[in-house]
This record gives C-alpha cells, sequence and structure tokens, in this order.
C-alpha cells in the first residue's frame, strides 16, 4: 500500500492496482483480450468509433450491440454482416455475440 498527497493506492502481490479516483495525462494503452468499463455514462468526444481493426479478410462482423431482458435475456444492435456485407438492424438474438452473429432465425431489418 502506498499513499501520495493525492490519495491511496492499493498494489497486490499480483500488481493489481486499486485506486478510488485516478486521472491520466496522455495516452493509455491496454493489453489485453477485454476491456471493461463499469459507468453510469460514457462520454466518448472523438466523432468516430474506429472498431475491426485486423480484419483484413474481412470474416468478422462489425458493429454495435446491447443487451437487454424482458423476460429472456437477448440483444439489439446494428452490425455489418460478413458474410453478405450488408448492414443489419437486429432483435430478439439470444445466442451471447462472439465476432460473428447468427442473424437467421431473428428479427432482422438489412440495407446496403
Amino acid at each position: 500500500v502506498s499513499q501520495s498527497r493525492y490519495g491511496l493506492a492499493k498494489v497486490d502481490k499480483d500488481g493489481n492496482i486499486t485506486a478510488q479516483n485516478l486521472t491520466l495525462n496522455g495516452d493509455l494503452s491496454v493489453a489485453g483480450t477485454t476491456t471493461t468499463v463499469n459507468a453510469s455514462d460514457l462520454v466518448v468526444t472523438d466523432p468516430m468509433i474506429y472498431m475491426g481493426d485486423g480484419n483484413q479478410s474481412s470474416v468478422l462482423d462489425l458493429g454495435i450491440v446491447a443487451a437487454f431482458n424482458n423476460g429472456t435475456y437477448q440483444h439489439s444492435g446494428l452490425v455489418r454482416d460478413a458474410s453478405d456485407n450488408k448492414w443489419k438492424l437486429f432483435s430478439g438474438v439470444i445466442p451471447e455475440p462472439t465476432t460473428t452473429i447468427d442473424l437467421d432465425s431473428f428479427h432482422v431489418f438489412s440495407f446496403g
């Protein structure tokens, strides 16, 4: 446990850091497969969010997915389907989306 004039930060034996409030000046790079942000509000000032970096052969679906539960846990969203290169709005997808979304048997509106 270390303390600075700005407050208390804890570092455990594995190198995990816990702090009450944290301000970073400069760039932040996160290496890992999952980044989780637990926030009530997420504000992004950049007008473009870049997704799909490394999708060189266009085999991954790209988009935004939201989870909801109206008695059944499911998903809605907007995705570019890699199988036909069309953008699709969808709802009612129950399987957890991964790098592709099975849209064959769900409510889908496609365009493009």
